[in-house]
């Protein structure tokens, strides 16, 4: 299936049953390493449903036996081009569902290892038995093939399971941001006594109230290094010399330093980098 294509199914819900839905499959896939097609059968996003129709305004008074309109694309211009052309011949918009193709997860074109799909109609529990089979067994739709003359660059759908995990994802940082706030006014309350250190060391760039808070809390009593090379010796940021007669040894004091301070240290360095390749 291209993957500018419509597929259009124009038909009529089931009489009164207790379940029915509309939904996609991929039916089968094509395996390298089999070098042929394996069946996968699964589901490619939400389904079209008894009880989704139900809250629409179409279908408020009744949803059995009704006019439903099913288009099955990938592509933003194929669906609204079917909805105009299904509502020049007449019909209403209200009864238009679109089954949209999530293309990160399908291979589409017309080589012979695209996937190929299924659009399935499940339906369970008929009030009346015979009525139902009268259903299934006549001709409930038709199926049409929307194929634009030039082939174009699609206009890719966002499925709603995409956009509803986008939306999550950005109220779960929304909320983050709110528990970072209140972290950080913490850790400033607790640090109230050493307010001015901690806005000397966060005047450094890339310290934050986090990197400085952790500092401050290894470092402890800044008056115990008399001077601040001896601090920056413990922290490991000045080589160590060591001397043996006529012979001098230079190397680093690091396997000396806390493994929280080292970490902090890596860090900052990193950001650094960041910032500097920005």
């Amino acid at each position: 299936m291209r993957p500018d294509k419509a597929i259009v199914y124009v038909g009529i819900t089931p009489p009164e049953c207790e379940y029915f839905s509309y939904i996609e499959y991929i039916a089968l896939r094509y395996s390298e390493e089999l070098s042929t097609y394996h069946r996968i059968f699964t589901s490619l996003g939400d389904s079209i449903s008894l009880s989704r129709l139900q809250s629409e305004p179409a279908y408020k008074t009744n949803v059995f036996s009704e006019p439903i309109i099913i288009i099955f694309t990938a592509d933003k211009v194929a669906d609204q081009n079917a909805r105009e052309a299904l509502m020049n011949a007449g019909y209403p918009e209200e009864i238009m569902h679109t089954l949209v193709i999530p293309k990160d997860l399908v291979c589409m074109g017309l080589v012979a290892e695209s996937d190929t799909f299924s659009t399935l109609s499940r339906i369970a529990l008929f009030k009346d038995q015979s009525e139902g089979e009268n259903f299934i067994n006549s001709t409930p739709g038709i199926v049409y093939r929307l194929t634009p003359t030039i082939e174009g660059e699609p206009d890719y759908y966002i499925p709603d399971s995409a956009i509803f995990l986008i939306d999550s994802m950005l109220k779960i940082y929304d909320n983050l941001q709110v528990e970072i706030k209140r972290i950080e006014e913490r850790i400033k309350f607790y640090l109230k006594d050493k307010e001015n250190e901690l806005r000397i060391l966060m005047s450094v760039p890339e310290i934050g109230i986090v990197i400085g808070s952790n500092l401050l809390a290894e470092i402890g009593d800044i008056h115990d290094f008399p001077t601040a090379d001896k601090l920056a010796k413990w922290a490991g940021l000045t080589p160590s010399v060591y001397q043996s007669t006529n012979t001098n040894y230079t190397g680093s004091s690091r396997n000396m330093v806390p493994i929280i301070f080292d970490g902090l240290l890596l860090k900052l360095h990193t950001l650094r980098l960041e910032d500097q390749g920005n």
